[in-house]
Formats: C-alpha cells, structure tokens, sequence
C-alpha cells in the first residue's frame, strides 16, 4: 500500500504561562515524539484515554495546530514547509469531522450556506454547478434537500453530524479525520453513522484517522489501530491483531475494560490500573507508563523503551518484549 501521510518525530507543547507578566513556566507535553504512517485506503484507529494527545496528533496533521517540531509529509508534501498555494491545496485535500454535532455547525447559518462557504473559497463554479453538487452530496450524506434552508436547531444530533460529514466531503477530500465522530450521539444513531462512514470510505476512496476511546466502535471500522499513553504511541498492530494479542500492559488493560454483553461470562477479568494517568505538564521520566503498570522494572523508570516489532504489523514499546 501506498504512504499518504507520514509523521516523523512529532512534537507539541502548549506553553504554561503565570503572572501578571505572563512569564512562561512550563510547558503541557501533548505530543512526545511520534512517528506513524497512514496508508492510502485504510482506516487508522487511534485510542488512549482523554487527554494522552489523539485529538492533538490529528488537528496537526491538519496544520490546525503547528508543532513544535517534527515533519509531516502528505503525499510527499512537507505540510509545515510549503507555500500559501500549496497550503491551500492541501485543505481542500485534507478535512476534519468534529466530535461534537452541537457545536460545530454555525447556528446563524442555514445548512445551505454552511456547505457552499468551503466550495465558494476554494473552487470556481457557477451558482447552479453549485447546487447541484451540494444535493448529491446531500443525498450521500443520507439528508432531503429540503435541509438547505434549516438551521442547525432544527435538527437533531444524528442529523447535525450528517450535515457535519457533508461538509467535510463537500470538497472532495482524500483524507479525514474523523475526531470522535460519534461519541455525542446516542448508540443507535452511532451505528448509523458509522455505517454511513464506513459505505463513503468504499464509494468515494476515503482514507481515515479514526480517533475515539470507544474501543468496540474502533475494532469495527479499523484496518489497523494505535494505543496512545501520554503523548506517546504505545502499540500500533492490524485491527484483529490487537485485539486478539495486545502486548502492552495499557493496552491489555484497556481491552479488559470493553464490556461483555453476557452476565455469565466468567472469562473476562478486568485490569485495574493504580492510581491516575501523570499530568503531561509533567510527566514521569522513563517509560510514561511505569507508575501504574504492575510489571514496572528499574530500567523502566530511567529510559524510555524503544518500539519492539512482534510481527511484520505489530510494533509495541515495552521492555517485556526485549527477550521475546
């Protein structure tokens, strides 16, 4: 498969500032030196608990937040170092769907409006191409035309995140993120949307970086997956290959934690993790994992562990696997 998207030693850090001078004291560690790749065609499920950075690594592929250093190529193109023409190229060939359908959508603009705004900035069509392109793309998003002269309070949350996909493929993208697309709505409307995700993928050969903490809804619709633990990716494997093998203490404790539809289920035991995950503004020196894992060594809280390969599509950075 081809690379469209390549993240090489990724960094971010949002100052901490203090006082009536605002003098920097420190700094939140969002991202800690990632390297990931995404494939033309697939679907790339990033989980972790809130805050270990998912949203962070996707809105800087985006270029909706600069890193603080690293490389991000799309499709060969170095997003941090490229003109303004190239940069507005690459917008049109990279979207986003926001997490929460209640708040992404301006309530002061119609549906109409709100999907012809990115076509009348980036592309040169008459009115009547224009409308006529908006309601095929409504009818793929599952909405009536009727839609276009409503507001975003005339709809509900399902419907808002329709129109929210809508938007998002209105200029034809190759690469989505989808941040969390499902995770305000209630579990039959998710199954919609999903399904809905999952049948653009094929049709229109969409390319994703599904991120979520709904670790069922991540095994359905992913070709592969990536565990992040404070900023840093942790496991990355096939779908199937984790989920059936994690390897990484967070990671088998994470999948513990997926319930099972079946009270006489004994199998099953849960992983308790000891205390809570480290403040990123300051994290543990070592493996950022060592100070609720249950198999912690000395060399674990000195130095970080390097990415071990378990198989050809399965890579996971702890000391356990040095010997195996």
């Amino acid at each position: 498969m081809d690379k469209l998207i390549k993240v090489q030693n990724l960094i971010k850090e949002f100052p901490i500032h203090k006082g009536f001078f605002n003098k920097k004291v420190g700094a939140v560690h969002a991202i800690n030196n990632i390297s990931i790749d995404i494939y033309k065609g697939e679907t790339l499920g990033l989980v972790g608990e809130s805050g270990c950075g998912k949203s962070t690594t996707g809105r800087c592929i985006l270029g909706l937040e600069k890193p603080t250093s690293g490389t991000i190529l799309f499709d060969g193109i170095d997003t941090n170092n490229c003109d303004a023409d190239q940069k507005k190229e690459l917008k049109k060939r990279m979207q986003i769907i926001f997490q929460n359908p209640y708040s992404s959508l301006n309530p002061r603009m119609t549906i109409g409006d709100t999907l012809k705004e990115p076509v009348a900035i980036h592309k040169h069509m008459s009115k009547s191409e224009i409308d006529t392109n908006i309601k095929k793309l409504l009818d793929v998003a599952g909405l009536p035309s009727t839609v276009l002269n409503k507001y975003p309070h005339e709809f509900s949350g399902g419907q808002r995140q329709r129109v929210g996909i809508a938007r998002a493929l209105v200029l034809t993208p190759e690469f989505i993120v989808a941040d969390e697309p499902v995770s305000a709505l209630d579990v039959s409307i998710q199954a919609q949307i999903i399904n809905l995700l999952q049948d653009l993928k094929e049709e229109l050969s969409l390319t994703y970086l599904f991120i979520s903490h709904d670790l069922s809804v991540v095994k359905y619709i992913s070709d592969r997956v990536a565990v992040m633990y404070l900023g840093e990716i942790v496991e990355l494997a096939a779908s199937e290959e984790l989920f059936n093998s994690p390897k990484h203490p967070y990671t088998q404790a994470l999948l513990s934690a997926i319930p099972v539809p079946d009270p006489n289920n004994n199998e099953s035991k849960r992983i308790l993790l000891a205390g809570d995950i480290p403040s990123p503004a300051n994290p543990p020196q070592g493996c950022k994992f060592h100070t609720r894992c249950k198999y912690v060594m000395d060399i674990c809280k000195k130095e970080i562990p390097p990415t071990y390969r378990v198989q050809d599509n399965h890579q996971a950075a702890c000391y356990l696997l040095k010997d195996a």
